[in-house]
């Protein structure tokens, strides 16, 4: 339901009001929602290695999750060794996004996360986390607001900043939600 609302009411030098009129939804929740956008993807139990080439280089993971087809709108899982999806929506959204590696690479190594939009890492969304003992895991969490397009690609991406030790991502969370 619309319904036209006054916004703003003020008075200029010579006592004049100003009032700001709007047209918009009614009631306290703000503009309806409906099904925006979503999705979600997770990985648990996964023993590939992902190869580390170069110390502090970010990489894809070289795995794919598993794309949660009861809460999905408008995404779809990617494949070829990324971890992440792709937006298939209509219309250029910003969205809230929540991705989580627990990571292990070896005794004493410092692992990094980021995200990565089109293949390309966003340092802005590096998290580090050290791994003190061979079997300890790592928990890397990364959030960030990111727009949208349609063909839009976000996945996660990972770093051994120690060493060129290869890196087992154990589990794996990546959640995109559309701000309405």
């Amino acid at each position: 339901m619309s319904a036209i609302s006054i916004v703003e009411v003020e008075s200029n030098s010579e006592g004049i009001a100003i009032v700001e009129v709007r047209q918009g939804p009614v009631g306290p929740q703000g503009p309806p929602t409906g099904d925006l956008p979503r999705g979600q993807i997770s990985i648990q139990g996964n023993t590939t290695e992902t190869n580390i080439i170069t110390i502090d280089a970010f990489v894809q993971a070289g795995i794919v999750g598993t794309l949660d087809t009861l809460t999905d709108i408008d995404f779809t899982a990617l494949g070829s060794g990324k971890f992440g999806m792709i937006y298939n929506g209509a219309a250029t959204r910003t969205f809230w996004i929540t991705g989580s590696y627990d990571a292990t690479a070896g005794n004493n190594q410092t692992l990094a996360i980021r995200m990565a939009k089109n293949g390309t890492s966003i340092p802005a969304t590096e998290c580090r986390a050290f791994t003190g003992s061979g079997g300890a895991e790592a928990k890397l969490l990364t959030t960030w607001m990111l727009e949208l397009s349609t063909g839009n690609e976000v996945s996660l991406v990972i770093a051994n900043t120690s060493s060129d030790a290869d890196v087992t991502i154990r589990r794996g969370r990546l959640v995109i939600n559309c701000i309405p």
